[in-house]
């Protein structure tokens, strides 16, 4: 049997750093006393999600919902967020 990916989860692989993740170091760095936990719980995250994007190597797979949170800690529209999971032409 094939394993198939949930309807609402977005892949993203092949890259060196996902452009996401940076996206949320780039916060990181912007609010110099914010800590993963300040941003996670600032996010609506669990810690271990925030953590686990931070250390992901060339994928990525996100839930539409953490996409939705990514949003509005990140102030970028989700349609942009979505976006970044377009592959290369």
């Amino acid at each position: 049997m094939r394993h198939t990916e949930p309807e609402n989860t977005l892949l993203a692989t092949g890259v060196r750093e996902h452009p996401i993740v940076q996206l949320i170091k780039d916060a990181l760095e912007r609010n110099g006393s914010e800590s993963i936990a300040d941003f996670a719980d600032r996010a609506g995250l669990a810690r271990a999600t925030v953590y686990t994007l931070l250390t992901a190597s060339t994928s990525l797979r996100l839930r539409v919902a953490t996409l939705f949170k990514l949003e509005a800690a990140l102030g970028i529209p989700v349609g942009e967020l979505i976006e970044l999971f377009r592959p290369a032409s």
